[in-house]
């Protein structure tokens, strides 16, 4: 009796040992929040879309890939252990590949016959085995000279096409992802990184370190950090440290296609793209924002969820993520690299829905999708997909207005622009002809009313009232608005001789200056071209306007004092105003015309802010010129001088900023250091 307890006890304590080093099944806490993007194009929460279901433990350690196969073998690069580890999921079997082979695997991915490639980055090589574990050929560096003597070449992440062509990351490689062919010949490079040069870019390495600048401001491309295949043989990259674009899908010259609303991400790890085309991220950023990701073929943003934090064993918290893969079920296995372990996470009905959903609308299906997209809506009627995807099913089926609605709550700029266009077009067709008949008789009625204006009721008076108006000084200054459009010189000698304009009347239209561009840009301007979003700072709109007139007359008040130049402050201060009278003028009519276009006509747009811009600039280096009695040659040097200024006041303030900053926080902790 007593050994049949003893011999229980040990199976009992068996098991739980092989089920706490395997597999940990029925895990359904869900200690984290789901997210997608809302209307307005920021992250909103959701109902949860996918739920922990056990956790895979096999004395991992520090891995730092995964990937399945067609037959959902997991596959995971066990750096720490110098091995490929294998796991059945129907099975529970396991195995060990490369043992004896490998160093430090750090990639690792199974072509479609079952071969499995291996990126070692202390052998320097990719490794080539067969589904039994037989090394078959190891591909060394390149020895064409074209490849280049000092390009690196150490393997860390690897795929391979269907002609077994190779794609290898090697790190810190700027020249893009390396091609070899079968027998490992140099092919080329692809996908190189490009360096997008902008002021803003030379402006963050003034104040940065040179670490600093090596990381976040680098003048040099850079390295693709890993990547993944998709059933067509398209390559999408990720890009650690990448703001703009960290992620990629390239085309076969390597040019990025991905036109989607992703987050901004720059800490990305891996990606995996299933066979319906849908793209999973896994991201470590060190601030615990969300982990995963969930997105669709265009890369906008249908799920995101989990937490990085340290020393947390619950399921969706994570120490450090390294890899993402998706099996034939929808499952996301998600590698753990810091905790050693990965775990899964499956479809919960709302996912599930949204994803067949979006499954149809990608193949065309809209009337099976629409359904599915109401109930999702009804759900949370805050998921920007759905009513984005509700709008292209409108479209198709033919109802226009509906389709306009759904496209502008989920503020589809794209999509609403073409359907307005349809809209406006059936308008035109109807009405063009009783529309043209309207403005016929208004233009003759305009014309009687003009010609016989002294025998209307009440003209005297009015008349009357208007020509004292006329008489004012107000007056006067406010049609030196558009005097300095024909007649500048005029206006110039007004400011500057007869002081015939009041400083506080400057004041007044520095304040309507802003008032008008922050009105015009949110109520006035159509939709179409208005931001993505209607949460307005109203300081940051205010100081964008104020700041620059200002600080061009302040800037420039201290160059002309340099040059001898004549002028004073006040007269720059006043001109530099009135330079500005094309936008006085003609912003609110052009954001006007505005809301009757759509992004077909958007050049019109274009031209338009382009002449009002050019023409304002050409007004105060005019005014400059006149006001100081400058030659040609010495008025250009004095904007260049005044632009430099600028940039100078600008760096002083954010250095003051960041030394006020860093001194309020040593004050802080040598006060906290006393108190304890």
């Amino acid at each position: 009796m007593k050994k049949k307890l003893i011999l229980t006890i040990c199976i009992v304590l068996l098991m739980t040992f092989v089920s706490l080093t395997t597999v940990k099944a029925n895990i359904n806490n869900v200690p984290f929040d789901t997210y997608s993007w809302g209307l307005e194009g920021w992250l909103v929460q959701t109902a949860t879309a996918y739920e922990g279901t056990f956790i895979l433990n096999s004395d991992f350690e520090n891995p730092q890939d995964i990937f399945i196969d067609h037959e959902d073998n997991v596959y995971i690069a066990d750096t720490g252990n110098s091995r490929i580890y294998k796991y059945n999921p129907k099975t529970k079997e396991e195995t060990i590949i490369g043992k004896y082979n490998l160093q430090a695997p750090e990639g690792v991915f199974v072509d479609k016959v079952g071969d499995i490639y291996v990126a070692d980055s202390q052998l320097k090589a990719v490794l080539w085995f067969n589904q039994n574990g037989e090394l078959l050929k190891k591909y060394e560096r390149p020895t064409e000279a074209f490849f280049g003597e000092n390009a690196p070449y150490i393997p860390q992440k690897v795929l391979v096409d269907k002609n077994k062509d190779l794609y290898v990351i090697t790190q810190n490689s700027t020249n893009g992802i390396i091609q070899l062919d079968k027998s490992g010949e140099f092919l080329g490079y692809y996908g190189v990184n490009k360096v997008e040069l902008s002021p803003q870019l030379y402006l963050q390495r003034i104040l940065m370190t040179k670490e600093q600048k090596e990381k976040f401001a680098s003048l040099k491309p850079k390295a693709t950090t890993n990547f993944a295949m998709d059933e067509k043989g398209l390559i999408y990259t990720v890009i650690r440290n990448e703001y703009l674009t960290p992620i990629k899908k390239l085309n076969i010259r390597g040019t990025n296609v991905l036109t989607g609303f992703l987050l901004e991400e720059p800490y990305y790890r891996d990606i995996f793209v299933d066979k319906d085309g849908l793209i999973y991220v896994v991201s470590n950023n060190p601030d615990y924002h969300t982990v995963i990701s969930v997105l669709d073929q265009q890369g906008n943003l249908i799920f995101t969820f989990g937490q990085r934090i340290a020393g947390s064993l619950k399921i969706g918290l994570f120490e450090d993520p390294s890899g993402i893969a998706v099996d034939s079920n929808g499952d996301i296995w998600v590698l753990d690299g810091g905790g050693n372990h990965v775990q899964v996470f499956t479809k919960t009905e709302f996912a599930n829905l949204v994803l067949t959903a979006i499954r149809y609308h990608n193949n065309s299906e809209y009337e099976k999708a629409r359904p599915l997209f109401e109930e999702v809506v009804r759900q949370n009627a805050m998921f920007s997909i759905a009513h984005s995807s509700l709008g292209k099913a409108y479209e198709r089926a033919g109802d226009l207005d509906k389709a306009l609605e759904s496209y502008r709550i989920a503020n589809n700029k794209v999509g609403y622009s073409n359907v307005y266009w349809e809209l406006r077009d059936n308008w035109l067709e109807k009405n063009l002809l009783p529309t043209l008949g309207i403005l016929m008789v208004a233009g003759i009625a305009f014309h009687f009313l003009k010609k016989y204006k002294e025998q209307i009721i009440g003209y005297e008076t009015i008349h009357g009232k208007i020509e004292k108006m006329k008489d004012t000084k107000l007056y006067f200054e406010l049609i030196s608005l558009k005097r300095i459009l024909r007649h500048p010189a005029d206006v110039v000698y007004d400011i500057k001789f007869r002081q015939s304009i009041r400083i506080r009347t400057a004041i007044g239209l520095y304040v309507a200056f802003v008032v008008i561009n922050i009105i015009s840009n949110i109520y006035i301007r159509g939709y179409l071209f208005r931001g993505y979003t209607t949460r307005i700072v109203l300081t940051y709109e205010i100081l964008s306007y104020l700041l620059p007139l200002l600080l061009i007359g302040i800037a420039n008040h201290l160059i002309n004092s340099l040059q001898n130049g004549e002028g004073y402050y006040r007269d720059i201060f006043i001109g530099i105003i009135y330079a500005f009278a094309p936008v006085f003028i003609f912003k609110i009519p052009l954001d006007l015309i505005s809301n009757v276009l759509t992004y077909n006509e958007v050049f019109i747009m274009q031209l338009g802010q382009l002449v009002i811009n050019v023409w304002s600039i050409i007004n105060v280096i005019y005014v400059i010129k006149e006001i100081n009695n400058y030659k040609f040659g010495q008025t250009m040097l004095n904007v260049v001088l005044t632009i430099f200024t600028v940039f100078v006041m600008i760096i002083l303030y954010l250095v003051i900023s960041v030394l006020t900053s860093q001194m309020s926080t040593f004050i802080q902790g040598i006060i906290q250091e006393v108190i304890r």
